[in-house]
């Protein structure tokens, strides 16, 4: 169950913070390659709640208090919405014009296939995280210029990181 939405009352000198390290929020979401539209608002809670009960005295930076404070928001957030399920369209192109159900031998999978395409698409978001954003950003409409810019790369590597993805979904479907 979600939990409830909660109010933050912060003083001025804890606002001026969040206010300083406002950017520290893309810096977390940036190195954890969650995306922005996604986790933006769930980081920012975090950071709040960083400023609301962070203790100079204890001998730690802001910036390492906020981000266990932003990594713990995260975590129970993805607790709170395990149910989100992620819908992929076997027709959309991950490369090149190259649809997921050009992986598979027909386009009405059997459920064996469908079961191994799951698993190749949970390998790779978890062994190669840029590869599979690349793919989830070009499946959700990006060109590949646009995708190369949200995860910090060029076109042509952001092409050749799904060409990788291509040849490594055919190998394990």
């Amino acid at each position: 169950m979600p939990r409830k939405a909660s109010t933050i009352k912060l003083t001025d000198g804890q606002s001026a913070l969040v206010a300083e390290n406002h950017n520290l929020i893309y810096a977390f979401l940036r190195k954890r390659n969650l995306l922005c539209d996604d986790f933006y608002g769930v980081a920012a809670t975090g950071l709040c709640k960083a400023a609301g009960t962070y203790d100079p005295d204890r001998g730690l930076a802001f910036s390492t208090y906020a981000y266990a404070c932003m990594a713990n928001e995260v975590r129970q957030d993805m607790r709170d919405h395990r149910e989100r399920l992620v819908t992929v369209s076997l027709e959309e192109p991950i490369h090149d014009e190259l649809p997921l159900s050009g992986i598979l031998e027909s386009t009405s999978p059997s459920p064996d296939e469908v079961v191994r395409l799951r698993s190749a698409i949970e390998w790779l978001r978890n062994r190669h995280p840029k590869e599979y954003l690349a793919a989830t950003l070009i499946c959700a409409g990006y060109t590949e210029s646009e995708a190369g810019s949200v995860i910090g790369h060029a076109q042509s590597y952001t092409s050749k990181l799904l060409k990788n993805v291509a040849k490594k979904m055919e190998a394990m479907v």
